[in-house]
């Protein structure tokens, strides 16, 4: 199950998951309807309380691109459980 947000100035489409949400399960970020003037997306995870940030970037391709932040969501609660 996923949701949508649609920026409201470009028309960029970001399809992530929902709240529920397992460690090893694909947490997969859609982003379509790319303006052709952006060459790169940015995508930034912090973790507040370890005061860490992850950042991953992407090129858009055919006006969309494809952010996995499994990854990031496993280290955010590796540092949660280690204080």
């Amino acid at each position: 199950m996923s949701r949508t947000f649609t920026h409201s100035s470009t028309g960029t489409v970001v399809e992530y998951p929902n709240a529920t949400h397992f460690a090893f399960v694909p947490a997969i970020f859609k982003i379509t309807k790319i303006p052709t003037t952006y060459d790169k997306l940015e995508m930034v995870l912090t973790d507040r309380q370890a005061q860490q940030s992850y950042s991953e970037e992407r090129e858009p391709f055919n006006g969309a691109a494809y952010f996995d932040v499994r990854r990031y969501r496993n280290c955010c609660s590796i540092t949660l459980r280690r204080e």
